[in-house]
């Protein structure tokens, strides 16, 4: 081993370390810790042939990365998939996904269990989606002349792989066999970097979204439906407290006929009570036993459900995004995909593409306050704005998809070799 090697691994090890002592007390960490220990006698007796090895982080990348699994799965059944998770919160949510034959965590990233690993799985070729850079994992493939790709990466001059204390990480990206990115400027960054293997496919979580909003057209939710009558919705998808709040001051300023979908981004006892004391007999929680009359009544709608928030963005006219005044914006494609007008808060904008475009298209407006958000909800709410600014913001989504298909096409016409092994 190198040196940068040997100060990489114990990185590695100090990691692993601080994970278990944190599986103490902290529930996200002991999944990590538990569920690798349960899977280590099954690796220790896979042999498989071959495979397609995706590797995702969490349940965000593995959106991103799914409608090529399943583009794969469905033109060559034979190959066996194996599917990877960094994180508790992805694999615990997909651990029996039907189009991956194997689904495991990752093991960590070290000399001797990365090679364990891809001679366990012995992968015809591996796909790590956007930021999961692993540098042994890359390392081996590229020793056994095992092709990588990159999807939905972005790149930029901030980017870890590339700044002068990223030591041997440095060396990652000429591990890759080619990367499919989301935008021109990741594209122009690489190859001004001398990366040539590189190619526009766009946001794969874009075919994705639309794939959803196909499947859920005829979805319908009998309690929403007599909540909303004939009322403009806002959505406040993700929510967290800023975003709640400015519902709050809304409700208080704006005597408008419009009705409000809360959907927090944590549905735990403790977010649950604060929003019934900040909003007291005006919001009605989903869970509840409601008659019609008292759906009827009610101005707010809290939904204390997990999983629905991808289909009831059908039923609103706006949508407020929840994590711009957190650590970063959550899903944006979904209520766009939906035809609505988004809006969301300033946090770490700068690294959503869709936020940028959403913003230069005007169909996407970011703001800072509450009385920002007056301003933007009154001038969507006035006539047919909402619905016009929606399609701005479909037609934008729209024009960018395809990007599943712009891969599968590559691996097929310079990889087909591969897939007949």
């Amino acid at each position: 081993m190198t040196l940068g090697e040997i100060v990489y691994s114990f990185a590695m090890s100090c990691y692993l370390s601080f994970i278990r002592i944190a599986a103490v007390f902290n529930e996200k960490a002991r999944l990590w810790i538990t569920g690798r220990k349960a899977q280590a006698s099954v690796l220790s007796d896979l042999k498989l042939t071959k495979c397609i090895w995706f590797h995702v982080s969490s349940l965000g990348e593995f959106e991103q990365g799914r409608n090529l699994i399943e583009c794969i799965k469905k033109n060559h059944p034979e190959i066996p998939i194996v599917l990877t998770f960094f994180s508790p919160s992805g694999f615990e949510i997909r651990k029996n996904y039907a189009f991956a034959d194997h689904i495991f965590y990752l093991p960590s990233d070290g000399e001797k269990s990365s090679v364990k690993f891809i001679e366990a799985i012995n992968p015809i070729f591996a796909i790590f989606v956007k930021y999961e850079f692993w540098y042994f994992y890359f390392k081996y493939l590229r020793l056994k002349n095992i092709p990588v790709f990159l999807i939905s990466a972005i790149f930029h001059d901030k980017h870890f792989l590339f700044n002068s204390f990223s030591g041997i990480l440095k060396k990652i990206p000429s591990f890759v066999t080619h990367f499919f990115v989301q935008d021109e400027k990741s594209e122009e960054f690489l190859r001004k970097k001398g990366y040539t293997n590189v190619s526009l496919a766009g946001d794969t979580r874009i075919d994705r979204v639309l794939t959803i909003v196909g499947e859920s057209t005829a979805f319908r939710d009998e309690k929403i439906e007599i909540f909303k009558g004939t009322s403009k919705i806002i959505i406040a998808g993700s929510s967290y407290l800023t975003e709640e709040k400015f519902i709050e001051e809304r409700l208080k300023k704006r005597n408008v006929p419009v009705k409000y979908i809360l959907v927090p981004h944590h549905v735990n006892y403790r977010r649950l009570k604060e929003l019934k004391d900040r909003f007291e007999d005006k919001a009605i929680f989903y869970s509840e036993s409601l008659s019609p009359e008292q759906l009827i009544q009610k101005n707010i709608l809290v939904v204390d459900l997990v999983g629905i928030l991808n289909k009831i963005y059908k039923y609103a006219d706006i949508a407020l995004i929840g994590g711009g005044f957190n650590k970063g914006i959550h899903n944006l494609l979904e209520p766009v995909a939906h035809h609505l007008p988004v809006i969301f808060g300033p946090k770490n904008h700068q690294k959503f593409p869709e936020a940028i475009w959403l913003i230069n298209s005007k169909s996407g407006f970011l703001v800072k306050n509450s009385i920002e958000f007056l301003k933007i909800t009154d001038f969507l709410l006035e006539g047919e704005n909402a619905k016009k600014t929606g399609k701005i913001a479909f037609i934008e989504i729209s024009s960018r998809k395809g990007g599943t298909g712009k891969i599968y096409s590559f691996l097929i016409n310079n990889f087909k070799e591969h897939f007949a092994i």
